[in-house]
């Protein structure tokens, strides 16, 4: 979705990350050649983004700029920056919210002129075409693909605003919040933070587009037991109908539980094997996700002890993006692709895992003759990580230890000292020996298993065995040259 932002637009927000990814200072010429722009248009950029942020945000000297993030934000707060900063971007939230707008209310809500609010729609249109998502004009509206579009403003809504700020300002927060939990008791559905929070955009995303009368088929019978009496919060459904001028009817219910009510989702594993029984391609795709998980856990020698679970969260994203029409471009987030870098993080701690997962998942494709996206491939990843039990506990037993050897010219308490440090600073990720000969030589040194030998004292290189000298104590300078040797643990 970066294709929506101008090219200013873009280029300042690849500044920001690239800036955020390097810890130290980086130099304007570097900069300048990542993001194939004139030095002097960076400087621009830069006082920009000062204004924006405050002069301490970026620290500027003669060597170059570093970022200089308070310890309590984090990299969102440059999408939600370049979402609010962004013009297209802003048109689209103006007509998700109010669809009766013509042209010219448009340019004046926007305070443009009419010619630049017709270019922009239309290269909105061509940019989200793929994702069957177009603005029609007279008065402008946001049609397409229903499902697609509470997607992509459920996503929008989360990138652009952080989790303390309300921007439905027609639904009264306090009073949907009180519908919801009423709803998720009566439902048996236990919700944490995490989880209220998407139900309650994706509710409230729903219930604006509802209002607006654009509906999502229904796929799957509709039970009454779904709904609580309302009888004693009648006041707060009231205040929803008065406010939004919309009814809160069954049709109404249906089309804000619709991602529910669809023939793909299944809200426990017993559902959805009894779907595999009478319907061919549910199984076979359960098949599909069964047999891939199973080959991880074998071929990987972990435990998987929540298979069930892991296939239902599976198979339910997958729906997403591979039951509804194919033509159609997935939608998994907007600027900020937050499962991609937590697998991205993932890798770097566990490289062989990810690339085992990733191989065989491509393997599996094949034989099954199934074809996912890489929008596809990244989710089923990303909810193997997330959900399956003690996965990263397990990963860290069956890892290789490497194996330290301590020599000491001080004394054997001081050996001591420096096994302890060692083993509590690299927990299991380690085995950390004495060494205990009373006599020394290269040879002998060169037949022990070891990978890395720490010295007190300065001795020769050895073929083949990798040395590294600590003074007293190791330092943290010393920690993380071991780090580099023994790579990410």
């Amino acid at each position: 979705m970066k294709k929506l932002l101008d090219k200013y637009e873009s280029r300042r927000l690849s500044l920001l990350e690239l800036l955020y990814y390097n810890e130290h200072v980086v130099t304007l010429s570097f900069l300048s050649e990542k993001l194939n722009c004139a030095e002097r248009t960076l400087k621009n950029d830069i006082n920009y983004l000062k204004r924006c942020f405050g002069d301490d945000f970026l620290k500027t000297s003669n060597r170059g700029i570093q970022l200089q993030l308070p310890k309590n934000k984090g990299i969102e707060v440059f999408y939600e920056y370049a979402l609010r900063d962004s013009f297209s971007f802003s048109l689209l939230e103006h007509i998700f919210k109010n669809d009766t707008l013509s042209t010219i209310e448009l340019a004046q809500l926007v305070d443009t002129s009419i010619s630049t609010v017709t270019r922009s729609i239309q290269r909105i249109n061509d940019t989200l075409k793929p994702y069957t998502i177009e603005i029609t004009s007279s008065p402008y509206k946001i049609v397409g693909d229903e499902s697609n579009i509470r997607l992509f403003f459920f996503y929008y809504f989360s990138e652009r605003y952080s989790h303390s700020v309300w921007p439905y300002e027609k639904i009264n927060e306090s009073i949907f919040d009180q519908l919801i939990l009423y709803f998720a008791t009566h439902n048996q559905l236990a919700l944490d933070y995490n989880e209220f929070i998407k139900l309650k955009k994706w509710l409230a995303i729903s219930l604006i587009r509802t209002q607006k009368k654009h509906y999502i088929s229904i796929e799957r019978p509709y039970s009454n037991a779904f709904i609580p009496d309302l009888t004693n919060y009648s006041f707060q459904v009231n205040e929803i109908e008065k406010e939004l001028n919309l009814s809160f009817n069954e049709e109404t219910i249906k089309q804000l539980c619709a991602f529910f009510l669809n023939e793909h989702y299944f809200f426990n594993y017993t559902e959805l094997v009894n779907r595999t029984k009478s319907n061919p391609s549910i199984k076979e795709y359960h098949d599909f996700l069964s047999g891939y998980l199973l080959l991880i856990a074998d071929k990987a020698g972990i435990s998987l002890i929540n298979h069930d679970e892991i296939i239902v969260k599976m198979f339910n994203i997958s729906y997403l993006y591979i039951y509804k029409n194919k033509q159609i471009a997935p939608i998994t987030h907007i600027l900020w692709d937050r499962k991609k870098s937590f697998i991205q993080s993932i890798e770097e701690e566990y490289p062989e895992f990810i690339t085992l997962a990733k191989e065989l998942l491509i393997e599996q494709q094949h034989s099954n003759k199934i074809n996912l996206s890489e929008d596809v491939q990244k989710s089923l990843l990303y909810y193997i990580i997330v959900y399956w039990d003690n996965l990263l506990h397990n990963l860290n037993n069956t890892r290789k230890k490497y194996k330290l050897l301590i020599f000491s010219d001080f004394d054997k308490a001081h050996a001591k000292t420096l096994q302890s440090i060692f083993k509590n600073y690299f927990k299991n990720f380690v085995s950390v020996s004495i060494y205990s000969h009373p006599y020394l030589s290269n040879s002998l040194l060169k037949e022990i298993d070891y990978d890395i030998l720490i010295t007190t004292t300065s001795i020769e290189n050895i073929d083949g065995k990798e040395t590294i000298y600590i003074h007293n104590i190791p330092s943290e300078r010393d920690f993380n040259l071991i780090k580099n040797k023994i790579g990410r643990f």
